[in-house]
């Protein structure tokens, strides 16, 4: 799991990165705005994450402990 803060900087890149009808034409301000209110996409990122997080079959791996253990490079 990303930290949020890593996710929403990887999005915008994402999203404007497209060159179609699913091109993002806001700002990054804009963006972080509709993923706070989960008006992007998917929805609420939060909702979505408590999902995984309240399920006992599930172990949660954060990507920042991978890359101080150097697994990721």
């Amino acid at each position: 799991m990303r930290n949020p803060k890593d996710l929403i900087v990887s999005l915008y890149k994402f999203v404007k990165s497209f060159k179609n009808e699913q091109e993002f034409l806001g700002s990054f301000e804009d963006l972080i705005t509709l993923f706070l209110n989960g008006q992007f996409w998917y929805g609420e990122w939060w909702s979505h994450v408590e999902e995984f997080i309240n399920t006992s079959n599930i172990h949660i791996v954060y990507y920042e402990k991978l890359l101080k253990v150097k697994i990721l490079y």
